[in-house]
């Protein structure tokens, strides 16, 4: 189905005001009281994208809201961040729903390693996958990046698996575009912005809602385009690793004149199994009920974030304690994401 997404507007300036908020809550909490507590990390992304203050602001939450817990946001990848909580070093984290999926079945990245760990908690929004190259780049289509510098991201990023999936369906690896004299860079959201705007790097990839405050800096030192996807690659995508097609809307960045078509997935919050149900129920439940206070962290909260969304892009089973708060709200829970706890 095809979705149109993101009107232009003003990126929030308080972007972090929830990893302060978050930050605060840890270092007003008294030794008196530390014991009692349980300390939670989440694991989110680069602080460029669109994970970090999100998770910031849920931390935040957390804090203030759920009695004897504190938490605070850390970084990380989709993928990475499905590995952490296997090895539970964080409790909490935000991955993609191809990239959960595969994880759970140990195919394609995870290479046969089943992570069974993750359940799912809500689903926060459905962004697509933008190249960002100069408006007077020759770069018009996947091919064109053969020999050119590129940056899909970090190791093990979503961003930077999808972008060997799209290579490959053109035949294509990251050799080939070594051996014509580009580069593959690997770096976080800060650095792909920086790389732009100094003509060091031609494309980079960014999953983040539209518009990203990262391609709107891009933006103001240059036009920008975005390469759009193809039918037979959006139709290749969607059946192979359950992503559907969206639309970024001519005018959301400068230089992007008419609509483009993209690749769009699920960004979904997930935490330990082991967890205790009342702890992920009362984390589940605030952030629902406090929505408000969220839009204040994102613009992303109040275009994309719904509870009657909350189970769409879920694709590893639910979180007992989250299933009970849905079930109280009189949500149905498919069966394919039903606790197995």
């Amino acid at each position: 189905m095809k979705t149109r997404i993101g009107e232009k507007s003003g990126i929030s300036n308080i972007y972090y005001l929830g990893f302060i908020l978050a930050i605060g809550g840890i270092l007003l909490a008294s030794p008196a009281h530390a014991q009692k507590k349980v300390y939670l990390h989440l694991a989110t992304s680069d602080m460029g994208g669109t994970w970090f203050p999100l998770g910031s602001g849920i931390c935040a939450l957390i804090n203030t809201k759920v009695p004897g817990a504190t938490a605070a946001p850390t970084l990380g990848g989709g993928a990475v961040n499905i590995k952490n909580i296997e090895k539970q070093d964080v409790h909490l984290a935000f991955t993609l729903s191809p990239t959960a999926h595969e994880a759970w079945e140990g195919a394609e990245w995870a290479k046969g390693v089943k992570y069974r760990r993750q359940r799912g908690i809500l689903t926060s929004y459905i962004s697509p996958l933008q190249y960002v190259v100069r408006k007077d780049s020759k770069i018009y289509f996947f091919k064109d990046l053969v020999g050119k510098n590129i940056c899909p991201g970090k190791a093990g990023w979503a961003t930077e698996i999808f972008t060997q999936r799209i290579l490959k369906f053109y035949n294509l690896t990251y050799d080939d575009i070594k051996k014509a004299g580009g580069k593959v860079g690997l770096a976080g959201y800060t650095e792909m912005a920086m790389g732009m705007k100094d003509k060091h790097m031609d494309c980079t990839a960014w999953m983040v809602p539209a518009p990203s405050s990262g391609i709107l800096d891009i933006a103001t030192a240059f036009p920008v385009r975005l390469i759009p996807y193809p039918d037979d690659l959006l139709a290749h995508l969607a059946e192979n690793y359950n992503t559907t097609k969206v639309i970024v809307p001519a005018g959301t960045y400068h230089g992007v004149d008419k609509d483009v078509p993209n690749m769009g997935i699920g960004h979904f919050m997930i935490a330990d199994k082991d967890l205790p149900e009342d702890l992920v129920y009362a984390i589940t439940k605030e952030v629902w009920e406090n929505i408000k206070s969220l839009e204040q962290v994102h613009p992303v909260v109040k275009e994309h974030m719904k509870l009657p969304n909350a189970l769409m892009g879920i694709s590893v089973p639910l979180h007992k304690g989250a299933a009970k708060y849905y079930k109280e709200k009189g949500m149905a829970i498919p069966a394919k994401i039903a606790p197995i706890d």
